[in-house]
């Protein structure tokens, strides 16, 4: 497995999982607005009235009731987008959680945060108040990607 792409696209998983939800919620929004939306009877005048099959009121009516379809169509198709994209994030995540604190450390900041071994060294310390050598760091991210890969083939 490519790990670097794999992460690459859960970091962008994450970031269309965000942008779908933002999407669902205005569908949500526009659906709740069209609900809204009251039919009143025409006023009643002296003057003639062009007879046709259907009356405003029911093209109105109609109108609404084909948006509603459509935004309800329009709301499947997010939901089932960001239920394709949860899924994806989960099973990385679920990678990730089997990765000890400092594995899991080197894991994110060299794939998902796509720094070099001499940066997460910096990182490392930073975070840690310990000084870890390339070397080590390397080590940890291969003990990693074995723990991944006895995950894959369970």
């Amino acid at each position: 497995m490519d790990y670097k792409q794999y992460f690459k696209q859960y970091k962008t998983n994450l970031s269309l999982l965000s942008l779908k939800n933002i999407e669902k919620q205005q569908i949500l929004r526009e659906i709740l607005d069209s609900q809204d939306v009251g039919i009143a009877a025409q006023i009643i005048s002296d003057m003639p009235s062009v007879h046709s099959t259907e009356s405003v009121v029911e093209r109105l009516a109609i109108r609404r009731e084909e948006q509603q379809l459509e935004l309800n169509v329009r709301l499947k198709l997010v939901e089932n987008d960001m239920f394709s994209l949860q899924c994806s994030c989960n099973q990385a995540e679920a990678y990730l959680s089997v990765l000890g604190s400092e594995e899991r450390f080197v894991v994110e900041q060299y794939y998902l945060q796509e720094l070099s071994f001499p940066q997460i060294a910096d990182a490392y310390q930073c975070h840690y108040r310990e000084r870890r050598e390339v070397r080590a760091l390397q080590y940890l991210q291969e003990s990693a990607l074995k723990k991944i890969n006895g995950l894959l083939k369970a």
